[in-house]
């Protein structure tokens, strides 16, 4: 392969690149972004980022942009909220609009947890298994469960009086089974071979 082809190859790639972060970091037509720091082209403000003391120059920032003020880090765009009146207003009263969940690429896509009611974007799906899942452990629930808890906790002291070294496996297999006789098998009883 000629060098020539390398070059523009790398090339194409670096311009795709730069298409692509433009892309992504564009702002709707009509909007703008709340004030900050100035940034650096790709990396944003990564060097501004202070590695002691963050409060103190999260407060300067506030002094000179106000109580909202925007920072841009490469994959990311973080919105600081310096005043109690104004969290208050922007996630207490507005919340529904303004909040969702970060989108882990690692957590959803590789580890494939994204329908775990924690990790579910806000939505008529995530609203359903919280219902579902608080009829179950919401305050009152978790009282109905004590007679399970206390019969798996003196089974498990009991495994580990006898066998302290292999904690570890007790604590596996008593939180396995307590999780399956209050979740789904109603009734069910502790496996001694495990």
């Amino acid at each position: 392969m000629p060098i020539s082809t390398i070059v523009y190859t790398g090339l194409a790639g670096v311009a795709l690149y730069l298409v692509s972060y433009c892309w992504k970091t564009r702002i709707p037509r009509g909007l703008k972004r709340p004030p900050g720091p100035p940034g650096h082209l790709l990396i944003g403000n990564l060097l501004d980022l202070p590695r002691s003391e963050e409060w103190l120059t999260f407060n300067h920032w506030a002094n000179e942009y106000g109580d909202l003020f925007y920072l841009s880090l490469p994959g990311a765009s973080i919105l600081f909220v310096n005043s109690y009146e104004l969290a208050q207003e922007l996630f207490d009263k507005r919340g529904s609009i303004y909040s969702d969940r970060y989108q882990s690429t690692v957590m959803n896509e590789f580890l494939k947890l994204g329908w775990t009611v924690v990790l579910q974007q806000y939505g008529e799906k995530w609203r359903r298994d919280r219902t579902y899942f608080h009829q179950f452990f919401n305050q009152t629930a978790v009282g109905n469960h004590h007679e399970v808890q206390m019969k798996y906790t003196k089974v498990l002291l009991k495994r580990l009086y006898q066998s302290p070294e292999d904690y570890r496996k007790h604590l596996r297999c008593i939180l396995g089974a307590l999780v399956l006789e209050v979740s789904l098998v109603s009734g069910s009883h502790y496996n001694n071979e495990c």
